[in-house]
């Protein structure tokens, strides 16, 4: 009997000390994947860190891994940035200083289905694309990225986000309103020293179910094909402000053309911005009356020969 109790308090020990142990190695799971990214920005280097979302967007959280993994991004730059808006990177074009033209028209020669449904929160990471005048099924670029800096509710269901951003976003704000000239390029390099998985723990149902393309040689910076230098894979440029109803326009000045204006005034005396107006005397009607007031002027003297004359006509 005792020999049974003994077994049974074994078996018992044994199974909570399996859960303690399958609980603790949980526990130093990362529950998602994570990238870090190493970008060197104003003369050192600085680190942000993303967060997949391999529920929402598999296949295209399966492709940023696999371009982490492989060191497609090393050495590339962020090639767009503006304020409170967006930063663009994933370009392999940009690490070519004499193809600046045509920055923000290179990939990895191909596409990755859409996965639309995310919101375009502050720090959200979702792919380019081009627009839809060439790319009416809305697929995204195979590597060109870019990070929300603002809430921008305008771009929600025009472009796959896959992700967050979960440490650095302050940095991505600084690199947004970093020099640029009339493209939004940076006037100094800000560039993407690594981007590696630090964490890889796919969530339940995120393995992308479509293989993904090989990747080119990463020395030949050349997408095949070439897209035309006009195709630029960005998200939408920023939607205009929305303006306060215009104030009325002030009266406008009349032309001083010798005509006396007679437009009622509370004060005519009164001139803005100018001396008082000196108005110019009216042009009566010879036969109307003289007004109240005035001062009759006195007839002209009559001669006597004119007196003589009137008394026998």
């Amino acid at each position: 009997m005792m020999r049974l109790r003994l077994t049974g308090l074994a078996a018992v020990t044994g199974f909570v000390a399996t859960l303690i142990f399958a609980s603790a190695e949980l526990s130093a799971v990362p529950l998602t994947t994570k990238v870090e990214m190493v970008v060197q920005f104003n003369g050192k280097e600085q680190k942000v860190v993303f967060e997949l979302d391999e529920v929402s967007a598999p296949q295209t959280c399966a492709n940023f891994r696999k371009l982490c993994t492989n060191g497609f991004y090393d050495g590339t730059l962020f090639h767009r940035v503006i304020p409170n808006y967006i930063v663009q990177a994933g370009d392999p074009l940009s690490k070519d200083p004499a193809k600046r033209g045509m920055w923000g028209t290179g990939g990895p020669g191909y596409t990755v289905r859409p996965e639309l449904g995310k919101s375009h929160v502050k720090g959200a990471l979702a792919m380019a694309r081009l627009g839809d005048a060439v790319n009416p099924g809305k697929e995204s670029s195979g590597s060109q990225f870019y990070v929300a800096l603002d809430k921008i509710d305008s771009l929600d269901g025009e472009y796959t986000v896959f992700g967050n951003v979960v440490s650095g976003i302050e940095t991505l704000v600084a690199i947004g309103n970093a020099p640029s000239d009339q493209n939004n390029t940076p006037i100094d390099q800000i560039v993407i020293k690594s981007a590696r998985v630090i964490g890889e723990n796919p969530q339940p149902g995120g393995e992308a179910d479509v293989p993904l393309p090989p990747i080119p040689d990463l020395t030949n910076t050349t997408p095949a094909p070439a897209p035309p230098v006009t195709a630029v894979e960005t998200p939408a440029p920023r939607p205009p402000p929305v303006a306060p109803a215009p104030a009325p326009a002030p009266a406008p000045v009349a032309e001083n053309t010798g005509v006396r204006d007679i437009t009622p005034r509370g004060n005519s005396a009164s001139v803005i911005g100018g001396e008082p107006a000196v108005e110019a005397p009216s042009r009566l009607d010879p036969n109307a009356p003289a007004p109240q007031g005035a001062t009759k002027k006195p007839s002209k003297k009559e001669s006597g020969f004119t007196k003589f004359l009137k008394r026998f006509w």
